[in-house]
């Protein structure tokens, strides 16, 4: 492949990767959470504090709440 070819290919990628969207809670990560995990980590699940109060068995059946961005990220970070 040539250089103008290469240049072309670099430059367009760089372009491609400067118009693509931001990724969101809202938009993308808090729906697919809700989809993926909202069964066991949803609105109804414990809090952290209260989830490590339960029991072994029982906190092998539900998770801690994660359905926020704040809760969510307590997690990650």
């Amino acid at each position: 492949m040539n250089k103008v070819g290469i240049l072309f290919l670099v430059s367009a990628g760089a372009t491609t990767s400067a118009l693509a969207q931001e990724v969101t809670w809202r938009g993308e990560i808090g729906p697919m959470a809700s989809a993926k995990c909202g069964a066991c980590h949803g609105a109804s699940a414990p809090e952290y504090n209260d989830w490590m109060l339960l029991g072994d068995d029982k906190r092998k059946t539900v998770g801690p709440r994660m359905d926020t961005y704040p809760t969510f990220m307590s997690y990650v970070v």
